[in-house]
């Protein structure tokens, strides 16, 4: 497996990959393009989405934007309650 930590190399996985992003890197990458072919996005720590106005959160936002643009979809994950 090839791991690339910087975040302007971040991109969406081809088929049959599997890419795994913290928060941090996720946050300070730039907004990806529509994938040309249906991703799928896992989010787990959801609850660092909570506030809509956060950094995270936008950008948690646009990705979801383009997967389901790319007719892939979205699933975010979390064990803390979210009230």
């Amino acid at each position: 497996m090839n791991v690339k930590r910087q975040a302007a190399s971040v991109r969406w996985p081809e088929p049959g990959e599997l890419c795994v992003v913290s928060w941090e890197t996720f946050r300070a990458a730039p907004p990806l393009p529509v994938p040309a072919h249906p991703v799928y996005v896992v989010f787990d720590e959801a609850q660092a989405m909570k506030n809509e106005k956060s950094q995270q959160a936008r950008a948690a936002a646009a990705a979801v934007l383009a997967v389901l643009a790319g007719k892939g979809g979205a699933l975010a994950m979390t064990g803390t309650p979210l009230t």
